[in-house]
């Protein structure tokens, strides 16, 4: 009975063995294929913010382009005295209004492209970018209010609130890129929840 009941112990412990191996070795392939789901899951996330953050900074810098250039001219014409000819014959109520109107128009045609695609990198994320993705977002209301100010008076436009408004949106754009830069250079890590 000696060899009887040790075999049968053996063959037991066998079965714990082999049971055992059996649910580690399921419990391995699951959390492997999970891993792998999450790799993926983060990569294709990646490729997703790294498409959304160069369309913010596309279209940012197509907007604050446009919203310089808007300025820059303004100035220029301020300089070679071409301002508003009507303004000589009596028209000046007019004129500044249909100036305000227009500027209002313009400023809001080139920020919405800018604000649309800073809406997608919300969606995306991370937090970190999210917080520089709202001061972005700040930034640019900024400097379209600064472009915006004193429209539709002689006072147009006001180059001191416009410094002000380049300093911070070149500040923003700055956190922007270094929070987008910290997110898109860190590999995904399986297992990390």
């Amino acid at each position: 009975m000696d060899q009887g009941v040790a075999a049968v112990i053996a063959a037991g412990v066998a079965g714990v063995v082999g049971v055992t191996g059996s649910l580690i070795g399921m419990r391995m392939g699951r959390r492997q294929v999970s891993d792998q789901a999450q790799v993926e899951h983060e990569q294709w996330l990646r490729g997703q913010r790294q498409e959304a953050y160069i369309a913010v900074l596309d279209a940012w810098d197509t907007a604050v382009k446009g919203l310089r250039r808007m300025i820059e001219e303004e100035a220029e014409n301020q300089v070679l005295g071409t301002r508003y000819e009507e303004e000589r014959d009596g028209y000046e109520r007019d004129v500044w209004s249909a100036l305000g109107e227009r500027v209002r128009a313009e400023v809001d045609d080139l920020s919405v492209e800018a604000f649309k695609a800073l809406e997608r990198v919300q969606v995306l994320g991370p937090e970190s970018v999210d917080k520089t993705a709202i001061n972005l977002e700040d930034a640019l209301h900024f400097m379209c209010g600064a472009i915006r100010a004193r429209t539709g008076t002689r006072e147009w436009p006001d180059y001191a609130g416009f410094s002000e408004a380049v300093r911070v949106t070149t500040r923003a754009r700055q956190d922007f890129m270094n929070a987008s830069r910290s997110v898109l250079r860190s590999a995904p890590c399986p297992g990390k929840r």
